[in-house]
């Protein structure tokens, strides 16, 4: 750790000292906001690299797409000054995020009242590609972009999510990360905080004639909030794009990423929470890991109507954790016996289990837009075949001490995935209406082999192996004029039934050779209808009612049996509203800009049982009804307000309230919370954030800081990993004080 650290401090003083008298003017023609002309933090005219977009972030963009779709620009994120994409997403209607780690590593997001373990049901990019370590096998995000380096992010939820797939039951998350800005800049960013917070983010590039170029370099150093939490992070990324011809742009993203995390499972019981939140016995977990992407990106435009996109993509994601297993005690340390009722306390038992885990993907991607007039209409074509390999390695290595980082073999097994996928989509336009039907096909073949069998602790080569074929049809309707924006869609959403989930949780060998625990997969058909508009100059409004109606759900509880529940149903409406109060009453001296959003959720699983252990101190798993009972993690009110001041200044000032309702975290909806704090309900919890920015342009400066959770009220915050961990605390107040340079 300490040769990257050292690596990562030459590189910010050798570009510092090497620029040091170099002087420009930064200029800006923002992301989606007029007013970053005036912000000076980054230049942002950037050199345009292809595919990296879904929808774009311009308001424009976001008014005329058909369907629900949200975006955050480089001026918002700046202003914000998230600790991690989570705080970015949290302000989104009808996200909902479980506490972990609190920085965003590995991410638990939910949309729309589906499960949010892991973001599991949620296509994550990163410039127009997946970051998922895989998509089919265990569509896990282990691995989460840094917030540092993103200039922006987008969200969609309706039937265009078909054409990125195949975890298209949610929506989907694109981040868009710093691109080469046009006139050469080196940019350097200083961070620091309570909880040994602190970070080091600094780029150098530009365009030079035809070539963009960008080097990025991050450091994040954060203690944690609780003890034994902390973790460091190393980030190094080459950006690049080059203009061939008039016709043809190539872009290119080579990213390396590595983190050193105390990590642990080991969450807190419910005398912990109560006595010290803080509380985190685990000295030893750790986790490392690794990561190495390459992505190239191309454009061809055949003629005006007439365009093909590009897209080759890999990576490879290494994980090795060892955590300590569990024990239970009482407050004064002693073993805790039969027939004791009274407070327990998590422990380590002396002995963990190294979780050595190794993901490979690589995928080549087509697209194609054609204009046409089929019919005498203005028809838009869309045309897109990928194809994608990527395998699993996974090997668990049973310690023989707390700190032990080798030992015996419990598991040794490999999983692989082949798929073949293709859409295409065909918008006509009838003057102010526009119909969009589509369809997208998957088909993947997933393998499974194991290598060693615990029971008898001997080798052995089984195999088993899963073909799944899916048609996914959806379409979208809108009518537009420059004020209103009227939609409506359907769509059929899906997520893979993954031989990782089904395997990896399986206790009989039996059931393992044999084939028997493919889960069949995760069907819905979602719906929505909304209006969008701007019913004045000063006020923006838009709502939606959604509605998914769901087949085979997963359960995914910790420590379940993994099977398909019977059918789910979701609904509930997501609104949004902005005031320009600055144009509603003409004082243009400076802006105040009124928003908040709200959403409303309504779950109920229809018919179905599970079959699961319900706290971490029974030996046996119970079968439940849990007919008629809400989904976890589906809070029923969510509501966000913010306002924004920008003064005369350069001095830009922001409140944020969020409320979140309370929240079931078992199928089985249990409202006391158990002694082990592995289910109970969530009680209802408010965050409020503060944040500042004050430019001086003249010398390319900014200065930031920001308050999370201002009140430092803690609260229980998920079960997220159910019999494995216990309670995740959340709330814990955090300062970040930052100052930007550009030269």
């Amino acid at each position: 750790m300490t040769n990257l650290n050292f690596l990562f401090s030459i590189f910010t003083l050798i570009f510092f000292f090497s620029n040091l008298t170099f002087s420009q003017n930064v200029s800006s023609s923002g992301n989606n906001n007029p007013d970053d002309s005036q912000i000076s933090s980054k230049d942002t005219l950037f050199f345009e690299i292809p595919g990296i977009e879904i929808i774009g972030i311009k308001e424009n963009d976001l008014f005329k797409y058909s369907g629900v779709a949200y975006a955050t620009g480089l001026n918002e994120i700046n202003l914000i000054q998230p600790t991690g994409t989570e705080e970015l997403l949290r302000r989104i209607p009808g996200f909902n995020i479980a506490s972990d780690d609190g920085i965003s590593n590995r991410m638990n997001v939910g949309i729309r009242g589906l499960y949010p373990r892991r973001s599991s049901r949620v296509l994550i990019m990163e410039d127009g590609v997946p970051v998922n370590p895989t998509l089919y096998i265990d569509p896990a995000t282990y691995y989460n972009s840094p917030s540092d380096r993103l200039d922006g992010l987008e969200v969609i939820k309706g039937s265009s999510g078909l054409k990125y797939g195949p975890l298209t039951m949610g929506g989907v998350v694109n981040y868009l990360t710093n691109r080469p800005p046009q006139t050469p800049n080196l940019h350097l960013k200083l961070s620091g905080g309570n909880n040994d917070y602190y970070s080091t983010y600094v780029t150098y590039g530009g365009t030079y004639d035809k070539t963009g170029l960008e080097v990025q370099g991050l450091f994040k150093n954060f203690g944690g909030f609780r003890q034994n939490t902390s973790s460091k992070t190393y980030d190094l990324t080459f950006k690049g794009g080059y203009q061939v011809s008039e016709k043809v742009r190539i872009g290119t993203k080579i990213n390396f990423f590595q983190e050193n995390s105390n990590s642990t499972y080991s969450g807190l019981t419910q005398y912990s929470f109560n006595t010290d939140p803080y509380f985190n016995p685990k000295k030893f977990d750790q986790l490392d890991a690794q990561r190495y992407a390459v992505d190239i990106n191309s454009e061809f435009v055949i003629n005006k109507d007439f365009t093909v996109y590009g897209t080759l993509y890999g990576n490879q994601y290494n994980r090795n954790w060892w955590r300590e297993d569990d024990k239970f005690v009482t407050p004064d340390g002693n073993a805790v016996t039969s027939g004791y009722n009274g407070p327990i306390v998590r422990v380590g038992n002396g002995k963990n289990v190294g979780r050595l885990r190794t993901f490979r993907m690589a995928g080549l991607e087509l697209k194609s837009k054609i204009n046409h007039n089929l019919f005498n209409l203005s028809n838009y074509f869309e045309f897109g075949v990928r194809v994608h390999n990527e395998n699993f390695k996974n090997n668990e290595i049973k310690g023989d001490t707390s700190f032990s980082r080798s030992g015996t073999i419990d598991k040794d097994e490999y999983f692989s995935a082949f798929a073949f996928s293709t859409f295409i989509q065909n918008n006509f336009n009838f003057g102010n209406v526009n119909i969009a039907p589509g369809v997208r096909f998957e088909n993947f073949n997933q393998t499974y082999r194991r290598y060693y069998n615990p029971v008898t602790k001997k080798s052995i080569d089984s195999t088993a192996s899963n073909n799944t074929f899916e048609l996914l049809p959806g379409v979208s309707i809108n009518y537009l004029t420059d004020r209103v924006n009227l939609f409506a869609g359907i769509h059929r959403g899906f997520t893979p039934s993954t031989i990782g989930t089904a395997f990896l949780n399986s206790s009989s060998i039996e059931i393992l050779t044999g084939g028997d625990a493919n889960l069949e997969a995760e069907k819905s058909w979602n719906t929505e209808i909304g209006i969008k508009s701007y019913a004045t100059d000063w006020m923006f409004v838009e709502g939606a009612y959604f509605r998914m109606d769901i087949s085979n759900l997963v359960d995914a509880g910790r420590d379940a049996i993994f099977q398909n529940l019977g059918k789910v149903r979701i609904q509930g409406v997501e609104s949004a509203v902005s005031f320009d109060i600055s144009n509603l009453t003409g004082l243009n001296a400076f802006k105040i800009i009124l928003d908040g959003n709200y959403t409303y959720l309504n779950s109920e699983i229809v018919n179905a049982t599970v079959i699961e252990r319900p706290v971490a101190t029974s030996s046996l798993r119970d079968t439940i009804n849990v007919s008629g009972n809400e989904t976890p993690y589906s809070p029923k009110h969510t509501i966000q307000t913010g306002i924004e001041f920008k003064l005369p200044v350069n001095l830009d000032l922001r409140f944020e309230f969020r409320y979140t309702d309370k929240q079931f975290t078992d199928f089985a909806n249990t409202v006391e919370e158990s002694p082990d704090a592995t289910v109970g309900i969530l009680p209802a919890y408010r965050n409020y954030n503060v944040s500042a920015r004050y430019k001086i342009p003249a010398y390319g400066l900014a200065l930031h800081f920001a308050v999370k959770n201002l009140t430092n009220e803690i609260y229980r915050g998920s079960r997220i990993n159910r019999t494995s961990s216990g309670l995740f605390p959340d709330g814990f107040r955090q300062f970040i004080g930052s100052i930007e340079l550009n030269f």
